[in-house]
C-alpha cells in the first residue's frame, strides 16, 4: 500500500496509553495467538505475531512459550523452529544456549 504509515512498536505502544480498549484488544490477539501455537492449529504468521507482539506490546519476551513447547516433546517441534528463528537474539542475550 502506498505511501501508508508503519507504525514502530513504539508508536503502536503510544497508541495503547491513549486508548486502553486497542491495547486489550491486541492482548487479547496475542493471548489468541499463544493459544493456537500450543494446541499446534497455528500458521507461521501466528507465530509471527506473537513473537513480534512482545516488542510491541512492552510484553515480557516469548521464550516462556518455547520452553513451554519443549516441555510438550516432539510433536511441538515445528512450533519450536518457528518461534527461534525469531527470538534465537533473546537466547543468545541470555546466553541460553545450553537449554535449547
Amino acid at each position: 500500500m502506498a505511501g501508508a504509515a508503519v507504525l514502530s512498536p513504539w508508536s503502536i505502544a503510544g497508541i495503547g496509553k491513549q486508548n486502553p480498549a486497542a491495547h486489550q484488544a491486541l492482548r487479547d490477539r496475542r493471548a489468541v495467538n499463544e493459544g493456537r501455537i500450543l494446541d499446534g492449529k497455528y500458521t507461521f504468521d501466528d507465530v509471527q505475531e506473537f513473537a513480534r507482539s512482545a516488542s510491541t506490546l512492552r510484553m515480557p519476551q516469548p521464550a516462556s512459550l518455547y520452553f513451554r513447547l519443549k516441555a510438550k516433546g516432539s510433536a511441538t517441534a515445528k512450533a519450536r523452529q518457528h518461534l527461534m528463528n525469531l527470538i534465537w537474539q533473546d537466547f543468545a542475550q541470555e546466553k541460553k544456549y545450553e537449554e535449547n
